[in-house]
């Protein structure tokens, strides 16, 4: 059996299918990562596809993709983890957890900060892992609450010829993933929007003068409970929240359930009066991975949040890898465990409470920071 390695271009096929027969293994017809996945499962990414291999056959493969969060002039590197995988007749070896700290190992290399994953797996626990991913409002919104129409025009898409306007909104902004809806969604369109028309009673698209201006996808309510699903949605946000009446009305929904991620406050904000309100916990895993490489590369975020005087003032140090120490001119504070430490850096803004008063407005000026909207991850 051979030491985890990256897989070549002509074993690409046989990953493929291993991850596929692993993850639907009773599906027919059986869905392809190569599909649904098309950033993670190509040629281009071959470096981030590692697998053990024995008599010329992958038996357990992990696959990643490195992605960047950018903000207000700064940047760090993350890996989203696609999947994790062994073949049934090679479980119980320990091969998975080889396989994942000979990842990990990778990722330091690569420089990659923070390691993410839509699932929180048992597996990831043994490295430091804990709940993490962006955390959710979830409400109700009432028809009657929601602004008139706007003079965007209002086009359901029923046929192919919308998908290259869907996929100029899909790339000019990370779309808000919500909760994925049973056999369709994100996880299963990817890129490609390549079941864009099994959602053709779904999917809206709202343009203006000529132009596309956001898209929304829509679950209809049941017979007898007019209450909808906002299942995804991308673009300008004034003019997705003011197409959402008239969806509504076409759908014959009285009430629209909706997830919006805590840092999109702009559509947080339009929508704040619409519906009640609450904080979901994020559903996937993270590993921190390098904490002070982290804040290196968050000091134009905290010069342009806190100044130059203030920025300075606020310094991180670790010993090793033991814990991690923040300082605030004459106060401080040591964190010990990654849990504290991955609420503190992405939880909700409440996580800095309980903190020596000078440093725990630092810190909260600077934090929460968003985490990259990997492919494959963001949905439930």
């Amino acid at each position: 059996m051979e030491a985890p390695r990256a897989v070549a271009a002509d074993e690409l096929p046989l990953l493929i299918e291993l991850v596929d027969s692993v993850l639907y293994p009773h599906a027919d017809p059986r869905p392809s990562v190569a599909t649904l996945f098309p950033r993670v499962f190509r040629e281009e990414n071959l470096e981030h596809l590692v697998a053990v291999f024995f008599e010329g056959l992958p038996v357990a493969a992990v696959a990643y993709l490195l992605d960047e969060a950018a903000g207000d002039g700064w940047r760090y590197l993350a890996a989203g983890l696609s999947s994790v995988v062994t073949r049934a007749d090679y479980r119980g070896r320990g091969l998975a957890t080889m396989l994942l700290d000979d990842c990990l190992g990778r990722m330091r290399r690569e420089g990659v900060r923070i390691m993410l994953s839509s699932l929180n797996r048992r597996i990831y626990g043994g490295f430091g892992g804990h709940p993490a991913g962006l955390a959710w409002f979830s409400g109700n919104l009432r028809r009657e609450s929601l602004p008139p129409s706007s003079r965007a025009v209002l086009r359901l898409v029923d046929d192919d010829s919308a998908v290259p306007l869907l996929k100029k909104l899909h790339e000019l902004e990370k779309p808000g993933f919500v909760r994925d809806e049973k056999d369709f969604g994100m996880m299963w369109r990817a890129d490609a929007f390549a079941r864009v028309l099994g959602m053709s009673s779904r999917t809206w698209l709202a343009m203006h003068d000529g132009e596309p201006m956001a898209y929304a996808v829509v679950t209809p309510g049941e017979p007898k409970k007019p209450v909808g699903r906002l299942v995804e949605y991308a673009g300008d946000r004034r003019t997705l929240v003011e197409a959402l009446r008239p969806i509504m009305i076409s759908l014959d929904i009285e009430v629209l359930e909706a997830m919006v991620a805590y840092t999109d406050q702009d559509m947080l904000a339009r929508l704040r009066r619409a519906g009640d309100w609450r904080l979901e916990p994020p559903p996937g895993a993270a590993i921190l991975l390098d904490p002070l490489g982290l804040w290196r590369d968050l000091e134009p975020h905290r010069l342009a949040r806190l100044g130059a005087t203030g920025a300075a003032k606020l310094l991180v140090s670790r010993h090793e890898e033991g814990p991690v120490n923040f300082v605030y001119g004459q106060e401080a504070v040591t964190i010990h465990d990654q849990e504290r430490l991955l609420s503190l850096l992405f939880g909700e803004p409440s996580s800095a409470r309980n903190l020596p008063a000078n440093l725990c407005r630092a810190l909260s000026a600077c934090l929460p920071l968003p985490l990259p909207a990997l492919q494959g991850l963001n949905y439930v």
